[in-house]
């Protein structure tokens, strides 16, 4: 499956208990670094590369790994932005490989946020987390632009979806 959840809560990645193998995209960018010193300390490996840098060599190394049946993590809004926009690369890269993306949502009752573009959500100590997988999205093979745009938008409404219910979850 292709795991995606908004940049501001990458830290998600610490609760998923890998029992499967999985491949996280980040960028090569100064910030991206440091993301894939913490994912690697939690066990999990990394491929390099954005939409800005690297992103063909990133896709082509995560279309192998998809052959291999690995699990694929990506920030569908990521490394730049804008916010909780999906951009076209997870849909291209769910359409090539015919692995469904589940799109999840987070929520935190106390949390700092970066001054970044993403905001990225730091949660306090003993702060309560909701975590939420949405319904599963299955892209077809061989989309037209189009068809791409058509289906960033479900995804980005599956995201918003799975996000509006951790807060709810969070509020109970």
């Amino acid at each position: 499956m292709i795991h995606a959840f908004w940049h501001e809560n990458l830290l998600f990645l610490a609760s998923i208990p890998v029992r499967a193998e999985l491949r996280v995209m980040i960028s090569h960018h100064g910030d991206g670094e440091l993301i894939a010193q913490v994912v690697r300390h939690l066990g999990l490996k990394t491929v390099r590369g954005s939409t800005t840098r690297g992103g063909v060599a990133a896709m082509l190394e995560m279309l192998e790994h998809a052959e291999r049946q690995v699990h694929l993590a990506v920030t569908p809004d990521g490394p730049r932005g804008p916010r909780r926009q999906v951009q076209l690369g997870v849909i291209y890269l769910a359409s090539r490989t015919g692995m469904p993306i589940v799109p999840y949502g987070m929520a935190y009752d106390h949390a700092w946020r970066a001054q970044s573009w993403d905001r990225m959500a730091v949660p306090w100590p003993f702060s309560r987390v909701a975590g939420v997988a949405g319904a599963l999205l299955h892209v077809p093979a061989d989309l037209d632009r189009a068809g791409q745009l058509f289906f960033a938008r479900r995804l980005q409404e599956r995201l918003d979806q799975a996000e509006q219910t951790a807060q709810r979850l969070l509020r109970r």
